[in-house]
């Protein structure tokens, strides 16, 4: 019992190392010295009869039985979290940590400023934020991350909870005065004329771009590849290169003045800008405040910029 009591302690260090895949990382979130948690993985290793770290060349990674086991260990926190922190829970007064991931313009243009506003009603609440990537949706599944703020494609987020914020489709984005900017229909071999720069800071439209270079073999040759929207907006602004994105990222930069956007193809999926979050933390107090909070602003935000 005392040996079943011990591991169960381990549990915190254990989703610390697991969430960051590093001894130092996981020092410093748990607010200790890199040789206590390097004994206490020592102690993991043990009682899972695992190394749950492994290294490959220069870099290191979760052993396979980590990877199995990350989804458990984060429900079993997020339990015992919900079980002690609802009997007194006061967003006055919580000191809960949350993990958002959020594209970037989101962060720029709106959830920066509700983070800002959230010190003010919640100064014990504090956020880590992430960059979404394709993996983000199973950083949600498995724990790593608490909530996402994200454009999703149909099905994607089966296995999440969710609010939708509002619909959301994938456009053509050019300057103003372009020579396709006043096409009420975009036509592919008109199109595949002009430069093409892919915004990797839009998730959703990676795969949507892959299929329609398989199904008509368009947008094959890129001119740019660039990680981040406004890096975009300036290589298509003097010239006549277009990009896709979604009305979202449109819509919270306030981009009417200068650019245009077209629909893509009739055949584009439905997409939603969603609040997602894993299921474990569906009943915990300080998760469904926070929730509120962040749904309250975001619709409030889209509401003022479609009006």
């Amino acid at each position: 019992m005392a040996s079943n009591r011990l591991k169960m302690s381990l549990l915190p260090a254990l989703q610390a190392i697991l969430d960051t895949g590093s001894v130092t990382r996981a020092a410093d979130q748990m607010h200790v010295t890199q040789s206590t948690m390097s004994r206490t993985l020592s102690q993991l290793r043990e009682a899972l009869n695992d190394p749950i770290l492994v290294r490959e060349g220069n870099h290191i990674f979760l052993s396979e039985k980590a990877r199995q086991v990350q989804p458990l260990v984060s429900k079993l926190m997020a339990d015992s979290e919900t079980l002690f922190e609802n009997q007194h829970f006061d967003p006055v007064t919580s000191e809960h940590h949350f993990r958002i991931g959020s594209g970037s313009v989101i962060l720029d243009h709106f959830l920066i400023q509700a983070l800002i506003d959230l010190k003010q009603i919640a100064p014990g609440i504090s956020c880590t934020v992430s960059l979404p990537d394709e993996g983000t949706i199973y950083s949600m599944e498995s724990g790593e991350l608490d909530f996402g703020v994200i454009v999703t494609l149909p099905d994607t987020t089966e296995s999440l909870c969710k609010e939708v914020i509002t619909t959301a489709s994938f456009n053509v984005l050019m300057r103003k005065g372009h020579p396709m900017s006043g096409r009420e229909t975009l036509d592919l071999t008109e199109m595949d004329q002009y430069p093409f720069v892919i915004t990797q800071a839009v998730i959703a439209a990676s795969p949507y771009i892959n299929g329609l270079r398989e199904q008509y073999g368009f947008l094959s040759n890129p001119w740019l590849k660039l990680p981040s929207l406004h890096a975009a907006l300036k290589a298509i602004r003097s010239n006549d290169a277009f990009t896709i994105v979604t009305n979202v990222e449109y819509l919270a930069m306030d981009l009417f003045e200068d650019y245009v956007l077209l629909p893509t193809l009739s055949d584009s999926p439905s997409l939603k800008f969603e609040l997602v979050w894993p299921e474990h933390w569906q009943f915990n107090q300080a998760h469904q405040w926070m929730r509120g909070f962040l749904i309250g602003r975001l619709q409030e935000f889209f509401r003022q910029h479609k009006g």
